[in-house]
């Protein structure tokens, strides 16, 4: 799944988590840079691909890592943490 959308804007409920935001709806205003961001992402699909980028797989009880990792801006792809 391929979602765009805005993150929840409340803050976490514990003061040692930040959480990253990113918005960047410029680039749906454009039709044409739409378009292309359809046909790019339906293509990819069609192959197979995008698949997600795995850094990091964590326990729920190093949790708090995988945030600091996060904030750290240390991964490259996602964190995944398993419950």
């Amino acid at each position: 799944m391929i979602a765009a959308g805005f993150l929840d804007s409340r803050p976490t409920p514990d003061p040692e988590v930040t959480v990253q935001p990113y918005r960047s709806f410029e680039h749906t205003l454009d039709p044409v840079v739409a378009e292309r961001m359809a046909a790019f992402l339906e293509a990819g699909i069609r192959d197979g691909e995008p698949g997600p980028v795995i850094d990091s797989v964590l326990p729920l009880d190093a949790v708090v890592q995988a945030h600091h990792r996060l904030e750290e801006g240390a991964h490259t792809g996602k964190i995944v943490v398993l419950a």
